[in-house]
């Protein structure tokens, strides 16, 4: 029960070491490479590490457009599967309805991971997401008439982009009032 897990101190120690790794990314996306990115693997040249944060690793390497469509891989997984709640009841298979809560609460536990390691470009992140896809697929399947659950359309562009601001500022904001 104890440990260092148990003992989280953002002003000294690992947690505080990680802030200032998420600092230095933000101070190193502050430039031109603010849409793009400063680069695959060049986190590191400018921290020392790897942010311990996906998504700050994400937007920092990638920019604002490649951090987006990285927060989007989840972001989409995850309005699937809430938009999809309604029609549990109407699943005709009993294992697939009882896999919801499991399949919500991996995409839900792999992100929250996410904000603690960086983890951008391995398979498993994919995985995670393309679990939550397929899944919601499975389930349309079992549906008549099947229910449309995401449209890639003008309107849920408008709500990656925010949703995808909203966690960039926050982190930033975060970051900039924990980093001393």
């Amino acid at each position: 029960m104890g440990g260092r897990q148990a003992s989280i101190d953002l002003e000294s120690g690992t947690g505080h070491e990680r802030i200032l790794l998420w600092r230095d990314g933000f101070v190193a996306i502050q430039s031109p490479d603010v849409l793009f990115g400063i680069g695959l693997g060049m986190y590191e040249d400018v921290a020392g590490l790897v942010a311990h944060n996906s998504f700050i690793h994400a937007y920092v390497e990638l920019g604002l457009v490649g951090g987006t469509l990285f927060f989007g891989c989840f972001f989409f997984s995850g309005l699937a599967l809430i938009r999809m709640r309604r029609f549990l009841s109407r699943i005709p298979d009993r294992d697939l309805r009882r896999m919801y809560p499991f399949v919500a609460a991996v995409l839900v536990g792999w992100c929250m991971g996410m904000m603690s390691l960086s983890r951008c470009y391995v398979v498993p992140t994919y995985m995670v997401a393309a679990i939550g896809a397929v899944y919601v697929n499975l389930v349309r399947a079992h549906l008549k008439p099947v229910p449309l659950l995401i449209r890639w359309d003008t309107q849920n562009l408008i709500r990656l982009a925010t949703s995808s601001a909203a966690l960039f500022v926050s982190l930033f904001v975060l970051t900039i009032s924990l980093a001393r």
